[in-house]
């Protein structure tokens, strides 16, 4: 569905955790939360991008959190030999994250997760009870083209969106 554009969204995850640290100079480790992390990919591309913009000594820590139990397996299965020890992966609800405390999150990002949650407020409550002050939350995913919605238009069985459309619409 994604027509090979989902690896590019993945690192954009990384990409915007690794430019929100630059400059920063704190010694402590950043902490990011993948939230509805299903086999790992995004986290394993935030952990890649990380590394690659400040090296193989630089400390973060990345915990994937999903329900379904069978991809979290997988997720721990592909864990880079570089990213052991800085990624866990834990079996919770986006929902209702108690398991973790106020405050704990530097980043939260979640990529192709949001459209199967039965009910978005409760996690966005939730990513804001978990992020630290100052903390950022990358939301990306997708829809299938809906041709009611204004601004969306089929041409020769491609979509196309514009905010011209949007006006005219």
């Amino acid at each position: 569905t994604t027509r090979g554009q989902d690896l590019m969204w993945r690192r954009r995850a990384g990409w915007f955790v690794a430019s929100h640290l630059r400059g920063k100079t704190t010694a402590k480790t950043p902490v990011v939360l993948d939230l509805c992390s299903g086999t790992g990919l995004t986290a394993l591309e935030i952990g890649r991008v990380l590394q690659d913009w400040y090296g193989y000594n630089f400390s973060f820590s990345i915990v994937g959190l999903d329900y379904n139990p069978e991809m979290l397996a997988i997720a721990k299965s592909r864990t880079d030999s570089f990213a052991k020890g800085r990624m866990t992966f834990l079996r919770g609800n986006a929902m209702d994250m108690r398991c973790f405390s106020p405050h704990t999150f530097d980043f939260t990002t979640q990529v192709f997760g949001i459209g199967g949650v039965s009910d978005p407020l409760d996690v966005f409550r939730e990513v804001l009870r978990t992020l630290k002050p100052g903390g950022v939350y990358f939301l990306i995913d997708i829809h299938h083209p809906i041709p009611t919605q204004p601004g969306e238009w089929s041409v020769f069985l491609w979509w196309l969106r514009s905010s011209l459309f949007e006006a005219i619409t």
